[in-house]
């Protein structure tokens, strides 16, 4: 997503475990895996997330976004937005990322469906490479 010298990427590996209600009331649990990319731009925040059965997806601007809220600081990334679905539904995202112990928290509220994530995430080195 980055393209211009003022942007800033960061990725973290997280562990997570995901909790998801169901409407039925029913719970459905997981852990696994989630690799999170940051990308801040001109002001603009974009994280996005996938692994461990969740996609992330939230941002501080998009055309796609009805609602935004970015209390970001030097401590954490911390982003809420609401999106409208095809059906005219709202989701909900929030994502909070605690800068300095590498805590993530995650909630997603759909209709009467909710997803939450909690974990500890580490710094991926973006200067090596493996492959």
């Amino acid at each position: 997503m980055c393209s211009t010298a003022l942007c800033a990427t960061t990725k973290l590996s997280c562990h997570v475990d995901v909790k998801t209600t169901l409407p039925s009331g029913n719970t459905e649990k997981n852990s696994g895996n989630i690799v999170v990319q940051i990308d801040t731009n001109n002001d603009v925040t974009f994280i996005l997330g996938t692994g461990a059965g969740l996609d992330i997806a939230v941002t501080s601007q998009s055309s796609a976004v009805v609602a935004a809220m970015d209390v970001s600081d030097d401590g954490k990334w911390d982003l809420t937005n609401t999106t409208t679905r095809k059906d005219g539904s709202e989701v909900v995202s929030q994502l909070v990322i605690d800068r300095n112990t590498g805590d993530l928290y995650f909630q997603r509220i759909y209709k009467s469906m909710q997803v939450e994530a909690t974990g500890t995430c580490k710094k991926v080195d973006l200067r090596s490479r493996k492959f």
